[in-house]
């Protein structure tokens, strides 16, 4: 083996073990989200016709809020669970070595697009990907298992891609449709990969003119493109209508914008104010979109004018056209979440190498490459002093092993009652808020659609029905039993309360999104809210047939207790 490919092997290595290792205080903890059980027993069928289930039938639909169409995760989610059943941890595992094995790619990717001969610069961006601490949000949770799906199927059709061109053999053509293929059914945001693999070919096709670049491109990505059409068509056969949410969200279209550059720039506070503060003030206003759309455009434009006029900087425009497609779609529809920033990450680490490298060639010569030098140095230093791999993230870990604790108890209340028993969940724990190392997030704890699916594959023939009364977004985790009060007020009514003096330090009790959203079944259940700056209370009242055979499953902080409504004690 030669010398070069010995360093490469020791690279990938290294990578790949950093990558790991960040995410080290974490290993053997069961960290999940709301729709993680739910994911996971949909398709639990342990013959092979739950792969054709998978692709042709729609997941158990607990959750109403979203239906979804993301066979590819599905399927690994089932090929897991067939090895070692609703092992969490076997899950979680899953998603850490799916991030190492991207964090290789993107190493492979850099050197081929930074061409620095040292390799430094290749392993900087690689490793800014690897630790960037924004990729808590997505490598952490079992539920965020598309992201890096979508990225992996990117970066290996990507890479087969530019084999294609480098040897001209038709087998790595056909490898990077199966692996586009592999992202588009990953999930609805996968079928941005053809934009990029056409961005590709249109900059880096020998064409004299731009027309025949264009032509050529467009022909190239037919296949790519076709694979968006064939996954729509079976979402449709599969669900019956598009998938996506089915409540209405309010767009805001310029704040999804100004959010996506703060999560890849500003990941955590380090410099504990946020210097954003203020353009989200301004940007409630909807007619802020418009200037906010007009500078992008600009800034978009001037870039691609800028960095199309010379050969050495095509990898440049590349990584930017890569980088605006998934601005411009979070743009449009004006959602952005911390998790949707792991694919964009890549274009924007690899940017960033490229300008620190050709920053520091000419660093003696020029004050502004001295300036970009030290700006894109500081920004990689605060992504590694802030990764996971030196920072200790205690907040997951405890809302993990909250979750964790209210399902196992849930699961063994559930056990002792009859067939046939409708439960009411009072209390459990919805969302946690935390602020932690300087950056806002909120973690999606239990619901009843979890709380549904978990009951159902630990006890299939007890026909258990569950309902959510009330939940509880918690602000601190220093939570006790004294925490909230319940108590029956009457016959069939009860009433929760939060204590006065722990109010809007801890938790805070709010009637269950079911309730909230004015989705009442036919049950006639009455769930009234009452809330000052001293107290928070809500009175629950059971329709007195509902009473014989309901429990009132109760979370008071630290444990489950159950309560048989017609006879609270």
């Amino acid at each position: 083996m030669s010398c070069g490919k010995n360093k490469t092997l020791t690279l990938v290595f290294f990578i790949a073990a950093v990558s790991m290792l960040a995410y080290s205080q974490f290993f053997g903890m069961q960290l999940m989200e709301f729709d993680s059980v739910i994911k996971i027993v949909s398709h639990s069928g342990t013959d092979f016709g739950e792969v054709v289930n998978i692709f042709t039938q729609p997941e158990e639909n607990f959750f109403f809020i979203s239906v979804n169409y993301r066979p590819v995760g599905s399927l690994l989610y089932w090929f897991v669970f067939m090895l070692y059943g609703l092992n969490f941890s076997a899950f979680h595992l899953l998603c850490f070595a799916l991030h190492a094995l991207n964090s290789v790619l993107v190493f492979f990717l850099a050197r081929k697009l930074i061409r620095d001969k040292s390799g430094f610069f290749s392993l900087i961006a690689a490793l800014a990907f690897a630790l960037n601490p924004i990729n808590l949000n997505s490598v952490l949770f079992i539920s965020r298992l598309h992201e890096p799906l979508i990225l992996f199927a990117l970066l290996a059709s990507l890479l087969f891609l530019k084999k294609f061109f480098e040897e001209k053999k038709q087998r790595f053509f056909l490898i990077s449709i199966f692996f586009c293929g592999l992202g588009i059914f990953s999930k609805e945001t996968g079928c941005l990969i053809p934009f990029v693999l056409f961005s590709y070919c249109f900059v880096f096709l020998k064409e004299k003119t731009i027309l025949r670049r264009l032509t050529r491109s467009l022909k190239l990505c037919v296949p790519f493109f076709s694979l968006i059409a064939l996954y729509f068509a079976l979402m449709l056969f599969s669900l019956g209508r598009i998938g996506g949410y089915t409540n209405q969200f309010v767009p805001n279209n310029a704040r999804a914008s100004i959010i996506f550059f703060k999560l890849l720039f500003y990941p955590v506070g380090f410099l504990k104010i946020d210097l954003l503060k203020p353009i989200y003030a301004l940007l409630v206003n909807p007619f802020a979109f418009v200037p906010v759309l007009i500078s992008v455009i600009a800034i978009t434009a001037f870039a691609l004018w800028f960095f199309s006029r010379k050969k050495k900087d095509k990898p440049v425009l590349f990584l930017f056209l890569w980088f605006f497609i998934f601005l411009f779609f979070f743009s449009a529809f004006g959602l952005m979440m911390p998790w949707y920033s792991y694919v964009p990450l890549v274009p924007f680490v690899l940017l960033l190498s490229i300008f620190l490298e050709r920053n520091c060639k000419r660093f003696c010569k020029s004050n502004l490459s001295k300036i970009l030098s030290f700006f894109i140095a500081f920004l990689f230093i605060s992504f590694f002093l802030f990764s996971p791999l030196f920072v200790s993230y205690e907040q997951p870990l405890a809302a993990g092993k909250m979750t964790q604790s209210v399902l196992s108890q849930t699961v063994n209340a559930a056990e002792m009652l009859p067939d046939e028993s409708t439960i009411y969940l009072v209390n459990y724990p919805a969302i946690l808020f935390f602020p932690e190392k300087g950056f806002d997030y909120q973690f999606f704890m239990v619901n009843w659609a979890s709380v549904q699916a978990m009951l159902d594959f630990s006890f299939p023939q007890k026909n258990l029905d569950v309902f959510s009364l009330s939940s509880s977004t918690i602000l601190d985790l220093g939570l006790d039993e004294n925490q909230f009060s319940f108590s029956q007020k009457d016959n069939c009514v009860f009433l929760l309360e939060s204590k006065k003096d722990l109010y809007r330090k801890t938790a805070r009790i709010f009637p269950a999104m079911f309730w909230a959203r004015g989705q009442i079944n036919s049950r006639e259940i009455t769930v009234n809210f009452d809330h000052t700056l001293e107290f928070e209370s809500i009175e629950i009242t059971l329709p007195e047939q509902d009473c014989k055979n309901a429990f009132l499953l109760f979370f008071d902080g630290k444990d489950v207790k159950t309560f048989k409504a017609s006879n609270f004690s």
